[in-house]
Order: C-alpha cells, then structure tokens, then sequence
C-alpha cells in the first residue's frame, strides 16, 4: 500500500488539494517453477557428484588391486629368479669339477658362466621389478611419500 497527499493547481488561488492511494498486489506466478527448476538443477548435480564419487572410488579400488597383483608378481619373480641363480651357480660348480677331472672340455664351463651371468640379470631385474611395484602400490594405497621408505627398508 502506498498513499500520498499533496496539492495541485493552475495558480494559488486554484489550488486544491490532491489524494493518491495506491494498493499493489504481487502473485508470483512464475516464481514456484523457477524455485522448483532450482531444485532439479541441485537434485542433478548431487546425483552427477555422487557418481564421479562412486567411479572414482572404482578407480581408487581397481589401482590397489592391480597394484597387489604386480607386487605379488614380483615377489615371485624374485623368489624363481633366487633359484635360478642359485641352480646356475651349482651347475657352474659341477661342470668347473667335471672339467678339473678331465670329463669334459671348456665350453661347458663357459657355457655355466654365461648362465650364472645371464640368471644374475634376471635376478636384478626381478628386483628392480618388485621395487617398481612396491612404490606403485604405496602411490595407490596413499601416503608414497611417508610410507615409501619404510616399505623399501631404507631410512
């Protein structure tokens, strides 16, 4: 409501005296599907971030599995590569005694070397593999930067 008083006239001697009253009424029409359009806006907006939320805790799961996998792996790789190292340095050893007694010739005995040699790489690879994979799975736990010289063994 809005009311006004005054006066009006040609000259002072016309002068009359003027009344305004003015009543407004406002109905919002349009507000309520405008209110009601926010309201879906937010309603799709939680379900995309609860989604992306979902996916990514997917991602998160799936990196520490593989991640698990490789580390196993590895370890494994590791343990048949200590064992292969370890049967070429035995064959080494038997063939530079069959060569001592005269059972065979030098090329058996080169031939063991060249395996000891060829089964200390693959040892040192194997390892190199399980110390990738070692810090692959603490990126993908969380915390590589605190844990990662614990799970190495260093300081």
């Amino acid at each position: 409501m809005s009311a006004d008083y005054g006066g009006a006239g040609a000259n002072v001697a016309n002068f009359n005296q003027v009344y305004t009253v003015a009543g407004n009424i406002s109905v919002p029409i349009y507000t309520g599907g405008r209110i009601h359009a926010d309201i879906q806006q937010a309603q799709a907006d939680l379900a995309r971030r609860e989604a992306e939320y979902e996916d990514l805790k997917g991602r998160v799961a799936y990196d520490v599995r593989v991640a698990w996998l490789d580390l196993n792996a590895s370890d494994s790789s590791v343990k048949v590569a200590e064992r292969n190292k370890s049967l070429a340095d035995r064959a080494l050893t038997q063939s530079e005694d069959r060569y001592t007694n005269g059972v065979t010739n030098y090329l058996e005995v080169v031939q063991a070397q060249e395996a000891v040699t060829a089964a200390s790489e693959n040892y040192i690879q194997s390892l190199f593999s399980l110390n990738v994979a070692m810090i692959s799975f603490a990126r993908a736990v969380g915390g590589a930067e605190t844990r990662l010289p614990e799970i190495l063994g260093g300081k």
